[in-house]
């Protein structure tokens, strides 16, 4: 790894807080680095100026804003920060007082004013007083200087040296700071998106089975199927299923058979539903099916091919071989009535299903039926 390499690394190394980002202290750590440089040229000129307390001021400026770079990594970045504005403040004052307005040094305000509103360690009221006071600072210090000379008058060329690396210094950092925080913002955009992906498929989708949850299906019958503004089909159908005798196999194998159990089904479902509609967990061992874009015979069609493997299937599980059977109430699609009513009507023959032997689809039952749920 070159050097450069490692001093980037070492410059753009995350905080510890947890709920801190980089983008501050790396901020601070660029702008200590730029400053520093900058200082250190403006050494050369002091030496061949014979400014001693000029230059006294420069070595002042340069280790509190070594101190400042070093706070970063100690999560210390509001005294950072503050210590870094004194800094820049006392050699905005000294420079101009000492060598005059043409040596550029009043720049840096803006820099400052950059540093001010990209972070996110002050307030906005503050913020804006501070701005104000630094623009008031501006407009001060060149007025008195219009009035007062500085301590030592330039020659042309020193004039032009202080000038252009004034301006070159401070636009520099200032466009390597602007660079990194939109940089750093698009990332954490990036990383936001991502968080709100998963946590929406977090609310969505059944941890256990990875199958639709109850309030994911909920949402799509109520926007494809009962919505007046937004239908998507005019005939659907849907079943809800309940695997028959399924706690004898947490009872007799444990609760891992069982998700086992319950994953092997899901996986069965996902395949078996795609391009036909939908399929969710509905909640413990009962999952709820939705044929769109289906009529009531060709729903039944496909429950009886469904119902069919589920009986061939092999749920292999501590060296056994399991077999399950589940038990089906199917319900029609109606305009006239709600989700819930369709689905309660679909529950009711599932429950028939259950009181009448089990392991089949159940289309239809005797209007007379009552659920006994004992």
């Amino acid at each position: 790894m070159s050097v450069f390499q490692s001093l980037l690394n070492f410059v753009n190394r995350d905080v510890n807080g947890r709920n801190e980002t980089k983008t501050v202290p790396v901020m601070i750590r660029i702008v200590s680095i730029g400053m520093g440089i900058y200082l250190l040229l403006m050494q050369i000129h002091l030496l061949d100026a014979k400014l001693p307390v000029l230059f006294i001021f420069d070595i002042a400026c340069i280790v509190m804003l070594a101190i400042s770079f070093l706070l970063t990594y100690k999560s210390k970045n509001v005294p950072a920060v503050i210590l870094q504005h004194v800094a820049v403040l006392v050699w905005i004052f000294a420079a101009i007082l000492f060598l005059g307005w043409e040596c550029g040094a009043q720049q840096f305000i803006t820099l400052l004013l950059v540093t001010l509103f990209t972070g996110s360690y002050m307030e906005w009221r503050i913020k804006i007083e501070y701005s104000v006071l630094l623009v008031m600072l501006h407009v001060g210090l060149h007025l008195y200087m219009t009035i007062n000379g500085p301590y030592y008058y330039q020659t042309f060329f020193e004039m032009l040296y202080t000038h252009i690396l004034s301006i070159v210094f401070c636009f520099g950092i200032i466009s390597v700071v602007v660079v990194t925080f939109a940089y750093n913002s698009i990332s954490m955009e990036t990383k936001l998106k991502g968080y709100n992906s998963n946590l929406k498929r977090l609310a969505n989708v059944d941890p256990l089975t990875g199958l639709k949850n109850r309030r994911c299906m909920m949402n799509f019958l109520k926007d494809n199927v009962e919505s007046k503004d937004l239908v998507k089909t005019d005939k659907a159908v849907i079943v809800i299923g309940d695997i028959d005798f399924f706690k004898r196999f947490n009872d007799h194998y444990g609760h891992a058979c069982g998700d086992e159990v319950l994953t092997q089904l899901s996986a069965l479902f996902m395949d078996y539903m795609e391009g036909k509609g939908e399929v969710a967990r509905w909640g413990g061992e009962e999952f709820l099916l939705v044929f769109t874009d289906c009529s009531l015979q060709q729903g039944i069609e496909y429950m009886d091919n469904l119902i069919h493997r589920i009986r061939l299937m092999d749920i292999r599980y501590g060296g056994e071989v399991l077999h399950v059977t589940m038990t089906f109430g199917m319900s029609e699609y109606d305009p006239n009535r709600t989700v819930d009513a369709i689905i309660n009507n679909a529950d009711k023959k599932l429950y028939f299903g259950k009181q009448n032997g089990r392991n089949r689809v159940v289309y239809t039952i005797p209007t007379d039926f009552v659920i006994d749920k004992k």
